[in-house]
């Protein structure tokens, strides 16, 4: 130690070590900006896919619903929540026309908003939250339904396993969404 380090009070000592350790990481850093990008996982038949954070107001127990009669089965019916009325579609019902059973402990509703208005999209299992870098995407992606390949955003790898982003836009976007009645 020099004879200035000795007159530094053990605060000001810990000050500095804490500048020269920032300083070394911002210096391993330069130039490695990562952003974080986080989704959910949930399965849709087979598959599994992630849903952006951005996207998803909550995840919900499927509420109990009011039938609507004269629309596509996989109109499951209204949800009031939170006294807002929101459609509640069953997406496996909807992309693979197989539809499920909701008397399972692990369905869940994933309220997503397009900034119009809320859907309620009713999965067969949520598995929780991912958290991925932005660098992660790559070009390959794990095999799925042909019914769900139009609705992929991008694919992302972490430890060895790919993961599929759904567009969760264009599929609010879907005509075939908009067009309900029998």
């Amino acid at each position: 130690m020099t004879s200035s380090e000795h007159k530094l009070s053990p605060f000001e000592r810990l000050k500095q070590a804490d500048e020269q350790i920032r300083e070394r990481t911002n210096l391993q850093q330069a130039g490695q900006h990562r952003e974080e990008w986080t989704g959910v996982l949930f399965r849709v038949g087979d598959d599994k896919l992630l849903a952006p954070m951005s996207m998803l107001v909550e995840i919900v127990p499927p509420p109990p619903l009011v039938r609507v009669p004269g629309v596509k089965p996989w109109i499951l019916g209204l949800a009031n929540l939170h006294g807002a009325l929101i459609p509640a579609i069953d997406l496996q019902g909807f992309l693979l026309e197989r539809n499920q059973i909701l008397t399972t402990s692990t369905v869940r509703m994933l309220v997503v908003s397009d900034g119009d208005g809320k859907y309620g999209l009713i999965v067969p299992e949520v598995f929780g939250m991912k958290h991925f870098w932005v660098s992660d995407e790559v070009h390959e992606r794990p095999p799925l339904h042909a019914a769900l390949e139009p609705f992929v955003a991008a694919a992302l790898k972490r430890y060895g396993e790919l993961f599929c982003v759904m567009d969760v836009k264009k599929l609010l976007s879907d005509e075939r969404l908009k067009d309900v009645s029998l």
